[in-house]
């Protein structure tokens, strides 16, 4: 949801019994830095309104931003829902309740849902971001093959992008292909020398095979380069997972 520094002004006091109450109320409590208030209030709204799309757009994207993944996903479900009964509106607010499903599906684990959700969002907007999700949710669902289908089409339009290399080679890895595999994230690390997660997913493979200078190499440079600390539980687990 777009940031707001004040609170759109009515011009009238709506009574409480009104949903447009508390949806201004929750606006304010957002402006206020109350982000649970503003929940509140949005749960409100909704129930006041029976539902409307304006207040559930709302609610879920409060919940999303208070990490509430589960209440976020039944709300935007209910959006959804609406649109496809005829409730009125713009294509880019429709795309943008596809991608949101997608992905709070994924964080929820519900894989197989978020693979139609994003089918339905190839087919609204066709461009290499939405089938990069859709071979991503494919690979977690289990479908390696059509995950590596979608991914080469997402490589053809963008040779220099370093992550669809990385997926490639999860998606091979995932099919037990671990020689193509390799050759991905090597081709990810040409791309981008400090690319970590082909870093350490490298380090991991020949540390399984029992390559003992590469399965040093590899970990020593994902330390170097990652300087948010992203990677440091799992390398030390990795090198040392007796400790």
């Amino acid at each position: 949801m777009p940031a707001r520094t004040e609170p759109s002004q009515l011009g009238f006091q709506p009574p409480s019994s009104s949903p447009l109450y508390y949806l201004e109320l929750a606006k304010q409590r957002l402006a206020d830095g109350d982000a649970q208030g503003a929940l509140e209030a949005a749960e409100a709204a909704v129930d006041r309104s029976d539902g409307h799309p304006q207040y559930l757009r709302m609610l879920g994207g409060i919940c999303m931003r208070l990490g509430y993944d589960r209440k976020a996903a039944e709300a935007y479900e209910q959006l959804l829902t609406a649109f496809d009964r005829g409730y009125p509106v713009e294509g880019h607010q429709r795309r943008d309740v596809l991608e949101r499903l997608g992905q709070l599906y994924t964080s929820l684990q519900q894989y197989g849902d978020a693979v139609v959700i994003y089918e339905r969002l190839v087919g609204a907007v066709d461009r290499p971001y939405s089938r990069f999700r859709l071979a991503v949710a494919a690979g977690l669902d289990g479908d390696y093959g059509r995950a590596i289908q979608l991914l080469e089409t997402v490589r053809a339009e963008r040779p220099d992008a370093v992550v669809v290399h990385s997926k490639l080679r999860w998606a091979h890895a995932l099919n037990g292909n671990d020689r193509l595999a390799l050759s991905f994230y090597n081709q990810a690390l040409a791309l981008d020398a400090f690319d970590l997660f082909s870093l350490f997913e490298l380090g991991k493979y020949y540390f399984m095979v029992g390559d003992r200078r590469r399965a040093r190499e590899y970990p020593e440079r994902v330390m170097d380069a990652d300087k948010l600390g992203f990677y440091g539980d799992r390398v030390r687990e990795l090198t040392n997972p007796t400790a």
